[in-house]
């Protein structure tokens, strides 16, 4: 099954999120949020793009050899192991706030905190 530019936009976002969630290092969580961005705003599919250049993806701007190769594993597989993880320890209830419109990671987890969702 191709795994398109928004499927991987989105595992990225969702990261960021997961990782925003976990207290991660800002750093971390804003380079899942630009990747996300670039690779959300780009003309070509991604899966293209590795097929002619395996390393067509680090010249991209916010993207380097690691977030690179987890956009190679998921192309190849479907899946990002990095976000199963982070779901698998993060409380479903908090994960499911997130779809809310409008409640980001911290709102999310204020709520999840001062009521026990």
């Amino acid at each position: 099954m191709p795994v398109h530019n928004v499927d991987i936009a989105r595992a990225f976002e969702d990261v960021a999120d997961l990782l925003e969630l976990d207290e991660a290092n800002p750093f971390r969580v804003r380079a899942y949020r630009n990747a996300a961005r670039t690779i959300g705003t780009l003309n070509t599919p991604v899966e293209s793009m590795l097929k002619k250049n395996g390393h067509a993806l680090e010249g991209l701007p916010g993207i380097g050899a690691d977030l690179a190769g987890k956009i190679g594993v998921m192309c190849r597989t479907g899946a990002l192991p990095l976000l199963s993880q982070l779901k698998r320890k993060t409380p479903e209830s908090l994960v499911t706030l997130l779809r809310i419109p409008g409640v980001g990671p911290k709102r999310a987890k204020l709520i999840f905190r001062r009521l026990g969702v």
